[in-house]
């Protein structure tokens, strides 16, 4: 019985209405691209724009961004749940499929999603044409490419296949018809396709009246549009502002992380420069797998490297500049804060785990394998299953808490809050690295003479006491190597913190080796994500040299 919105404020008075029916509306503020393709739109018909059409100047700071940020505020606290904080680009879709978001402002991939899978959702999934605002009716469009690498192996193959694709109308037609209209460009000669009459949802596809822009626009593509993309300055603004930041300090604070354009060498022939020939072959891996990526890491980071182009030596510049960013010095605590916590409750845990697993036990052997199951998991895909765990549409962990009256209803948002997204990531971090603890630990255990209890009990030691001086004092060599190998384990962690949170909310679970892949890969300033990589390990080296040297002592 709601109206259809056609301007963004409409949008947010019938999404007023929809919260209140329990269908509120699903427009993600995290770090993903969907994020990025409402915020731009939003802003366009505002007026506004991130670079100017110069490409070079930054016009984020204005009136008409103001007014974007506001309008994402009321959204938020009328129309949406905080649970758009920690989505990622498929969590739109899921809502709405699920049934619970009212409203997402996607491409018609959801519809789709439902009907093909014979969802009861799908009959009440409907599209409309892009909403305006006091600017025109903007929207994104993501031009797709296609190309052939210079050095591969088959290029009049695909050049051939290209041309067959392309270049006959109905190999083309039938190209589109196979993705349902998904695939379907927006030029004005193909508004009238075929596919369009296939489904009476597909009518609203036709972009009528609506400018479509690349990401960036009214900026030529560039590498600061690029930068400006990747790093997600748009929806990290929005997802600061939106819990109560000032709006103004909101947009300072994205100001402040554009980045100068720097330059990049050509990445030719850099293998020719590596590598001993006449070498065994476990040197040849030490060589490849260890000694040339900390090299590169190396030259990187004292270069002004960007994917492309020529680089040039700036010395301990990119280290210096680190600081200069509020990233970086969040970064910089998430990972002290991340591994203290993480080693500390796995060194307890462990210790207490191993001195149970040392007991007698029925199937002794068959729990003590089983203790090893989260180790030898590939992480990234028992972190998906702890991912679907803390999820705010499905998280079992909350459903949990309110079933047994721990929690309040809706529960925590553990991924879209940044203390409850670190208490997330040293979890899933403690579950999997506490069997490494624990095992190795009940292998110093195995191995203290019988005797040295018979004798601490001979002298009236209790269990405290034979733990405090037998038990205790033989495992400290063990002990030290576990905790050693666990602090550069967990300090160089990627899998865990990308698969849960990308960094997120607002980098507050960010560490080193995610902040670098995101700086230097995505964002192509591979000198600074290298000299990301490399900050801590002057830290790392001396906390192994004190630790060895403990050993040392406590063996000899």
């Amino acid at each position: 019985g709601l109206p259809v919105p056609d301007t963004w404020e409409d949008l947010y008075k019938v999404g007023k209405e929809l919260k209140k029916m329990g269908h509120p509306v699903g427009i993600p503020i995290s770090q993903n691209y969907d994020s990025i393709s409402t915020a731009g739109p939003v802003l366009w018909s505002l007026g506004g724009m991130e670079i100017d059409k110069d490409g070079k100047t930054v016009r984020i700071n204005s009136p008409q961004t103001v007014e974007m940020v506001e309008w994402y505020k009321k959204m938020f606290r009328d129309c949406m749940e905080p649970e758009v904080l920690s989505w990622n680009d498929a969590s739109n879709n899921e809502s709405i499929t699920a049934g619970k978001a009212g409203w997402i402002h996607n491409p018609i991939s959801a519809y789709l999603l439902a009907r093909n899978k014979k969802m009861v959702t799908a009959d009440g999934i409907n599209h409309h044409r892009s909403l305006a605002g006091p600017q025109g009716r903007h929207d994104t469009d993501v031009p797709r490419h296609m190309g052939i690498w210079k050095f591969s192996k088959n290029i009049e193959a695909s050049k051939e296949w290209i041309r067959y694709l392309l270049g006959k109308k109905e190999v083309y037609d039938e190209y589109i018809v196979s993705g349902d209209a998904f695939n379907l460009p927006v030029y004005t000669n193909l508004q009238d396709h075929p596919v369009l009459k296939t489904d009476p949802k597909f009518a609203a596809v036709k972009p009528e009246g609506v400018q479509l822009h690349a990401y960036g626009w009214p900026a030529p593509p560039s590498d600061k549009v690029q930068q400006i993309t990747n790093l997600f300055v748009l929806p990290n603004m929005i997802a600061k502002a939106v819990p109560g930041t000032p709006t103004k300090e909101a947009i300072a604070w994205a100001v402040a992380r554009r980045s100068l354009r720097v330059r990049v060498r050509e990445l030719i022939d850099r293998e020719k420069i590596l590598g001993p020939v006449f070498v065994t072959p476990a040197l040849l891996l030490l060589v490849l797998l260890v000694a040339y990526p900390f090299a590169m890491a190396l030259y990187f980071s004292v270069s002004n490297a960007f994917i492309g182009r020529p680089s040039h030596f700036i010395g301990v510049q990119n280290f210096v500049n680190l600081w200069q960013s509020d990233a970086f010095r969040q970064t910089f605590q998430n990972a002290f804060v991340f591994t203290g916590s993480a080693v500390a409750i796995k060194l307890v845990l462990g210790i207490s785990l191993a001195l149970l697993l040392n007991q007698q036990l029925w199937f002794k052997r068959a729990i003590r394998g089983a203790v090893l199951l989260p180790w030898v998991i590939p992480t990234a895909l028992s972190t998906l299953g702890w991912w679907w765990m803390f999820s705010s549409l499905y998280s079992v962990v909350n459903w949990t808490g309110i079933a047994v009256g721990i929690m309040d209803p809706p529960g925590p948002n553990w991924l879209g809050q940044k203390y409850y997204a670190m208490t997330a990531v040293v979890a899933v971090n403690v579950w999997r690295g506490l069997p490494f603890f624990a095992i190795t630990i009940l292998a110093g255990l195995v191995s203290i003479p019988r005797e040295l209890y018979e004798a601490a009990e001979a002298d009236g030691a209790g269990p405290v006491g034979r733990f405090w001086y037998v038990t205790l004092p033989m495992l400290k060599p063990v002990l030290a190597i576990v905790v050693l190998f666990s602090t550069i384990f967990t300090f160089s962690d990627f899998n865990i913190v990308y698969v849960l949170t990308h960094g997120g909310p607002i980098n507050s679970t960010h560490l080193f080796a995610t902040l670098a892949r995101q700086i230097g890969l995505e964002t192509g300033r591979i000198a600074e994500g290298a000299a990301i990589s490399l900050y801590l390990f002057p830290l790392l080296v001396f906390v192994v040299y004190a630790q060895l040297k403990f050993v040392r002592k406590e063996v000899y």
